[in-house]
């Protein structure tokens, strides 16, 4: 599998003045490749970004919707950030869904992707959607789908990335959802030496994690990536190969994920 960018933020909901801290992080990259980050927005009227490597603060200006694009030197597909900014959310119709990037392996079945409308309308009709599938900068199309009022079956086709965009005669703005397709390895797994710790003050923790399916020289150490949920608690501080090194900012509990191409599922 080539790298590719993730994150645990697709879809930013805010208000105008507002400043969050959004991050991503390069799947099958090292601690190298942090600088290889690149960070733009559409419509800068709308949101203003500040990078710095894999960080960005990220302040709302207008009403409105744009996208911010993150692409990397090693990571064949961008990946795109949709930011909302509404002055009082409570008034206008939107569009949601449970999950704003989907990912699939090649070989899986079709899947399905349901929609609905916020703050919707007395008249608002579900047959009113509409769906259609932007492809990457370089043409690419990895899926095919068959929409039906507020659902559409996604069937993957061949490696890549794409966006699927959902509108809706009621809507103000879109509703993006970044569609990647990957081919992954089954039957193996990732297997830390630790699923729960504490840190306490500023004493780091360490853990490592193994490959349980594969031998030794099967796969590449180097491939594995980490990402934390809450970023306010805790923070990568670094990581090489099979090792992460987690550094506490301050009281509360978030997740780390790890991944690597070779295995089916993160941990």
């Amino acid at each position: 599998v080539e790298p590719y960018i993730y994150s645990n933020t697709n879809i930013l909901t805010t208000a105008p003045g507002v400043t969050e801290r959004v991050y991503v992080s390069l799947y099958g990259g090292t601690a190298a490749d942090i600088e290889g980050y690149n960070w733009t927005v559409d419509n800068p009227s709308i949101a203003t970004i500040n990078p710095s490597g894999q960080y960005c603060l990220i302040t709302a200006k207008d009403s409105g919707y744009t996208r911010i694009k993150v692409t990397h030197s090693k990571s064949a597909y961008p990946y795109y950030i949709g930011v909302y900014v509404f002055a009082d959310a409570t008034n206008v119709t939107y569009i949601t869904t449970s999950s704003n990037i989907l990912t699939m392996n090649l070989a899986d079945s079709e899947r399905t992707i349901d929609c609905n409308l916020i703050n919707s309308k007395d008249t608002s009709l579900d047959s009113a959607f509409k769906w259609q599938v932007i492809p990457d900068d370089s043409g690419n199309v990895p899926v095919r789908i068959n929409s039906i009022n507020n659902q559409s079956v996604v069937t993957p086709v061949k490696n890549g990335t794409c966006t699927l965009r959902i509108t809706h005669p009621d809507a103000l703005y879109p509703l993006d959802i970044l569609c990647r397709v990957i081919t992954v390895v089954e039957n193996v797994y990732i297997q830390p030496d630790n699923t729960i710790t504490t840190i306490t003050g500023t004493q780091p923790c360490v853990i490592t994690s193994d490959l349980i399916g594969l031998k030794e020289g099967e796969y590449n150490f180097d491939d594995y990536s980490y990402t934390i949920n809450n970023t306010e608690v805790a923070e990568i501080t670094s990581y090489v190969g099979n090792q992460v090194m987690i550094k506490g900012l301050k009281n509360g509990s978030c997740k780390l994920t790890i991944s690597h191409p070779k295995a089916a599922y993160s941990r």
